[in-house]
């Protein structure tokens, strides 16, 4: 760690003369790992959903490092919308060399209360957003010989979650797509690795799917053997060494950011 500063000391894998492009750029873990990429000398790009105020305050902290910035609001599950926000990217900060898919939704709702657009909404967000983006980027990444693709899931998809078979099936798809792409980008220079956060402090910015918040959030803690939330450096300093060049033997694969939760056990 930066003596001082609580980030992750990204000395050892800097990412000078690459492009990194974040969904859910704008907050929390998302914005944590914008941050951690502009510091280790990366240009960095962040697609945010709605929040015209988050996004400019992280434009406004990318600015004071010495990289290319450039950030949007684009909703996700607009393909078209989707398409264009790569190409204005590309052409503001450069192709793009690392994708980073973190942005999801996690609404709660009963199975008998799903509705065929909630399961469609859920699915064109969390899975589908990042099948497209990493279609846009590959052919790129497999010209220049270098890629590296992260997507996120999360502990849902391994233990469950009651109310929420939609985003458990979603996340459950994404460590799916990043073992498809793998295999397929494996002789290209290109790593598609799943990261899989915790629980790890960040704000809620949709309280209402998470009620009883306080209650739930401690019978999370009697699972974690290390006693305590996780912090949002600790992802960011996985993610970095999974988008650097140290990380080029390792794809396919699934990392756990959990403080000793065993993905298999759920108490």
């Amino acid at each position: 760690m930066n003596a001082g500063t609580g980030a992750p000391d990204t000395g050892w894998l800097r990412l000078g003369g690459y492009t990194a492009l974040v969904t859910g750029g704008t907050r929390n873990i998302g914005r944590g790992v914008a941050e951690g990429f502009a510091d280790a000398g990366a240009n960095v790009a962040v697609i945010g959903g709605s929040d015209r105020t988050a996004l400019h305050d992280t434009l406004e902290t990318l600015a004071t490092r010495r990289v290319r910035s450039t950030g949007l609001l684009q909703p996700l599950d607009d393909a078209d919308g989707l398409a264009r926000a790569v190409r204005q990217i590309t052409s503001e900060v450069g192709e793009i060399d690392i994708l980073v898919n973190i942005a999801a939704i996690r609404p709660k709702v009963e199975l008998e209360d799903i509705t065929l657009a909630d399961w469609e909404s859920v699915m064109a967000l969390n899975l589908r957003a990042p099948f497209l983006l990493a279609q846009a980027v590959l052919p790129g990444m497999r010209r220049r010989g270098f890629g590296r693709i992260i997507n996120f899931s999360g502990m849902n998809f391994y233990w469950g979650r009651q109310a929420r078979s939609h985003v458990v099936t979603s996340k459950g798809g994404i460590v799916a797509l990043t073992r498809a792409l793998a295999s397929e980008c494996a002789r290209d220079g290109v790593t598609v690795n799943t990261v899989v956060p915790g629980s790890i402090a960040t704000v809620r910015s949709r309280p209402e799917w998470f009620p009883n918040a306080e209650e739930a959030r401690s019978r999370q803690l009697d699972r974690v053997p290390m006693g305590r939330l996780g912090t949002v450096d600790e992802v960011v300093s996985l993610t970095l060494f999974l988008a650097s060049p140290r990380s080029s033997y390792t794809t396919g694969q699934e990392f756990f950011v959990t403080g000793g939760s065993h993905p298999l056990v759920h108490g």
